[in-house]
């Protein structure tokens, strides 16, 4: 019987040659071989070739690499893989729709990570919401991009804080420039300014839009600064800002254009009171018309609009209501200041357009949910709704970019236009039907979605198949 070591010994001799190394003629061989044996080499051989059939190969060590990528999140459950390719794969255009934005938004609440088999089935969605799908999604995305956008690597840190927000991108830059100016307001405008000369055209602005929370006084030398950058965009920006802090050169010139451009009067005879009347431009066309009334209302302090037409504040709402792009405009102004008391008036006595124009402004982007939940219960007022605005409520979503307190849903899902839109639906006279219904499953909270799937299972599956598959799939993200 050979044993390892002699079995290694014949092993050398017959790879370099018997000439070169004799075969090893001793008591390991049991006398099998001789040394004046001239079969010697054959029977070594198949001694070898014997023992090779029945001896056990030793374990090696597979070394233990680390991944070329970390990416710590899970998975969704299975069942979730196909109701993602239903909805997302192709290029069907479906990538940036109200559903395609909640789904992004909670893998990114959940911290979940698509599967690596479905990232080339989904590359449309992938592209466009890889900074929320973790950073197996961004490394795959950035294949193809650009050095600028490529050049970050995969950020995905669960936090963000000083040491790591420059590798962030633009719309998480511009969140943790926000959020940190309600505790630290002039630290958030100095690490801006830190790296404001080296970022693109686009970064700078999400950065100015951060900054537009809580400004202030110290912020004009800054602002100020920016009007010789290089873009348009930034400029503008930064000229809007200046526009909305108080006591600069640019405010007060909008405060005096805005109250040139209203006309103070009196109505009634025995009980007199004021109106006010907004005369536009002769250039500004009818469509034109409430968005240049927020530029140039909503500017303004509400107590120095009042004050410059000898009004107070809530003389100047009633004397509004008979002129509906007013009351829209000031409205605006309100939420700005977070007059929710005001801006309720306002939009119950005409300006029920208010929380469209506000989002047309992009003053609800990325919004605190805790203003989100004050505004949304001042501004919103289903009943008084005509038609169920399918189109805003999807600009709503991609504003607040977070479901809407569930007082707001039932009271949409309780609204004469919910049931007219319904009624439609199920006679299929309702075109846009679908689209109103992919924006209420985003807008909707967890704890409602049932609701809204049992006001939706009865109508045709042409209109809601999308919106109740949605359903099904943010329910498996929200179980993981």
């Amino acid at each position: 019987m050979l044993d390892h070591a002699t079995a290694e010994a014949l092993t050398r001799s017959l790879m370099l040659g018997t000439a070169r190394r004799p075969l090893p003629a001793g008591a390991g061989l049991g006398g099998l071989l001789a040394a004046d044996d001239p079969k010697a080499v054959l029977k070594a051989a198949a001694l070898l070739g014997q023992r090779g059939r029945f001896a056990r190969p030793r374990l090696s060590q597979v070394p233990v690499s680390e991944p070329i990528l970390a990416d710590p999140r899970s998975l969704p459950p299975d069942a979730a893989r196909p109701l993602f390719l239903s909805l997302l794969a192709g290029k069907s255009g479906h990538s940036a729709d109200p559903v395609a934005l909640a789904i992004a938004d909670a893998m990114a609440r959940r911290r979940l990570k698509l599967h690596p088999f479905d990232l080339p089935r989904l590359e449309a969605f992938v592209r466009a919401h890889a900074a929320k799908l973790g950073a197996s999604a961004m490394a795959w995305a950035g294949r193809h991009a650009g050095a600028e956008e490529s050049g970050r690597g995969a950020f995905d840190a669960e936090a963000i804080d000083e040491t790591n927000w420059q590798q962030a991108g633009p719309a998480r830059k511009s969140a943790f420039i926000r959020s940190l100016r309600g505790t630290a307001p002039d630290r958030a405008r100095d690490l801006v300014a830190g790296i404001f000369a080296t970022e693109p055209a686009a970064t700078r602005v999400a950065l100015l839009q951060g900054l537009a929370a809580g400004l202030s006084e110290a912020d004009r030398p800054f602002l100020d600064s920016l009007s010789g950058d290089r873009a348009l965009t930034v400029r503008e920006t930064a000229e809007a800002l200046l526009a909305r802090l108080p006591g600069s050169a640019r405010s007060r010139q909008r405060l005096q254009e805005a109250i040139d451009r209203l006309h103070l009067g009196h109505t009634g005879l025995l009980k007199r009171r004021a109106t006010l009347r907004l005369e536009f431009p002769a250039t500004i066309k009818e469509w034109q018309r409430e968005s240049w009334a927020v530029a140039t209302i909503a500017t303004a302090g509400l107590d120095d609009l009042a004050g410059g037409l000898r009004l107070t504040v809530d003389t100047m709402a009633v004397a509004a209501e008979g002129d509906e792009i007013l009351a829209v405009a000031l409205a605006v102004r309100a939420a700005r200041e977070e007059r929710f008391d005001l801006l309720a008036r306002l939009a119950r006595a005409g300006a029920a357009r208010a929380w469209i124009a506000s989002i047309e402004a992009g003053d609800l982007n990325e919004a605190e949910p805790a203003f989100v939940a004050r505004w949304s219960a001042a501004a919103l007022h289903p009943e008084l709704w005509t038609d169920l605005p399918a189109g805003a409520l999807a600009r709503l979503h991609e504003a607040i970019r977070a479901p809407l307190p569930e007082t707001a849903i039932r009271t949409i899902l309780a609204a004469p236009a919910w049931r007219s839109l319904t009624a439609a639906a199920q006679r299929q006279e309702a075109p846009l039907a679908e689209q109103a219904f992919t924006a209420l499953v985003a807008l909707t909270p967890a704890p409602l979605r049932h609701a809204l799937q049992t006001e939706l299972a009865p109508l045709p599956p042409t209109l809601t198949a999308r919106a109740l598959t949605a359903i099904a799939l943010l329910d498996h993200i929200d179980a993981a």
